[in-house]
């Protein structure tokens, strides 16, 4: 079931958005994703663009996580992925697909194993995807990530990883047909199961 620790809540308010920004820093300096800067955030224009929303994962009340949700449904659209790879995102926008596109993934690691707590923040783009009825979910991520993709949302990668945006490391594409492959990614993880019934006055794109 999911615990009732965790809470998410969308970022309305600058403040809202600046602790998001400074955790983001925090988190990718950490792990070498970024290099330093004066302001102690990590924003990009797609923090201002598109059809999308940040949310917030809050441990205890304590903010640990976040996601930036954007989504598509035209090829009027932008997003983080269709700026990165406008081949690869085109071809399924031009097939009327509607795509959700998560992107600036943050989560602080515990000490006793980051499963629990990874499992729980993948539950935001999960629901987005049931709540819109996406036909795809994408995923920008590292090569030593994609497996977890593949494991939880039946990804495949469709584009090789390359150096873009304010990142220092290489992102590739992963996409996961998530009407095809929905009832089974539910079924793999019990977390997954009721989110949707807990969470769905978040979604309001």
């Amino acid at each position: 079931m999911l615990t009732k620790k965790y809470d998410y809540r969308r970022a309305v308010t600058d403040s809202d958005k600046q602790e998001i920004y400074k955790l983001r820093y925090e988190v990718y300096l950490k792990e070498g994703a970024i290099k330093k800067n004066s302001l102690g955030i990590i924003t990009d224009e797609f923090d201002n663009i598109g059809n999308f929303e940040i949310y917030g994962f809050y441990e205890h009340g304590i903010l640990i996580g976040s996601f930036r949700i954007h989504i598509l449904r035209t090829e009027a659209c932008t997003s983080p992925a269709k700026s990165a790879f406008p081949k690869e995102i085109g071809s399924y926008l031009a097939q009327d697909k509607i795509i959700i596109d998560p992107s600036k993934l943050t989560l602080k690691r515990d000490d006793n194993g980051n499963r629990e707590r990874l499992i729980n923040l993948m539950i935001i783009p999960l629901v987005a995807a049931q709540m819109y009825q996406a036909d795809i979910v994408t995923a920008t991520a590292r090569r030593k990530h994609m497996r977890l993709y593949k494991r939880l949302f039946y990804g495949i990668e469709v584009a090789e990883p390359k150096i873009w945006s304010t990142m220092l490391l290489p992102h590739g594409l992963m996409v996961s047909e998530f009407k095809k492959n929905e009832l089974n990614i539910l079924e793999l993880v019990p977390e997954f199961r009721t989110a949707s019934e807990t969470m769905s006055e978040l979604f309001h794109f």
